[in-house]
């Protein structure tokens, strides 16, 4: 009897040690499951929010000042993405995984000419700023010199190339957004102007083959500008005869009041669920 007691004692010591090492094993892997569990919490809350942040532009109606700053989201994500892990190199080579998973594209379909314009004033016999009637005088007002000139940014974009994230940088705005190339040497003149970026549909990030490549970079590099004011530097008297101060509105100025809708059926999301393409197009 007393053998069969202590034979019960070690089967029961046997099970309860099995039980303590399964509980163990059990609270061990819950407890290495937890950080697992909140990183992909923290991932599904991160997409959604990063989600909401471009979705919040999905509508029927909404005017271009909208647009410009979808686009300028858009802009900022891809410049941070390229700049933080691979900050200086003008080439970057990626996987067609990371590219997907990064970078955000933004078409915008217009339908006509955007416009720029160029004001110059006269001050009459009271003082009283007058629109000149004079066509044009001798004075160029991008001109590389001494005197008063309008500002024009440098433009920073990247597209893709094959498996590359490509970047090139122009000097001039005027190079990519005036109809003439040579506008830097144009005299000035009182009128407005047609821009490069007549109707059809432009995309922030495109194929270098594309001449509508850097388009809308080169509009977002005049946002928080978009009217720029000069003074003649030796206006004297009054009189339509002499200018005495001119203004640029930018494109951005015309591009903030158009009408435009989100294509909401060409939304794309990336293998991953991230938005990675919006569509507008003008109304």
């Amino acid at each position: 009897m007393e053998n069969a007691s202590h034979a019960f004692l070690i089967v029961l010591s046997s099970l309860i040690a099995v039980v303590v090492m399964f509980l163990i094993i059990f609270v061990f892997n819950n407890l290495r499951s937890l950080p697992e569990a909140e990183d992909e919490s923290l991932l599904r809350e991160n997409k959604t929010k990063f989600n909401e942040s471009f979705l919040v532009y999905d509508k029927e109606l909404m005017y271009g000042v909208d647009v410009l700053s979808c686009l300028n989201k858009a802009e900022s994500n891809n410049q941070r993405y390229v700049n933080n892990n691979y900050y200086g190199v003008d080439t970057i080579s990626v996987t067609k995984e990371d590219r997907e998973e990064n970078l955000i594209n933004v078409k915008v379909k217009i339908k006509n000419p955007i416009q720029e314009q160029i004001t110059v004033y006269y001050k009459d016999s009271d003082g009283k700023l007058m629109v000149s009637p004079t066509k044009e005088y001798n004075y160029k007002p991008f001109a590389d010199s001494a005197k008063p000139k309008f500002q024009i940014p440098d433009v920073d974009y990247y597209y893709f190339e094959s498996e590359n994230i490509m970047k090139k940088k122009t000097s001039e705005y005027t190079d990519i957004i005036w109809v003439n190339d040579n506008i830097i040497y144009r005299k000035l003149q009182t009128q407005s102007y047609s821009t490069k970026m007549v109707g059809g549909e432009y995309s922030l990030l495109n194929d270098p083959g594309d001449k509508k490549t850097g388009q809308l970079s080169a509009l977002l590099s005049t946002v928080s500008n978009v009217e720029q004011t000069i003074y003649h530097d030796s206006y004297h008297g009054y009189g339509d005869s002499n200018w005495y101060c001119a203004t640029w509105r930018t494109a951005v100025y015309d591009f903030k009041t158009r009408k435009f809708k989100c294509v909401g059926d060409e939304i794309e999301y990336n293998e991953n669920g991230y938005v990675k393409t919006l569509s507008f197009e003008e109304i």
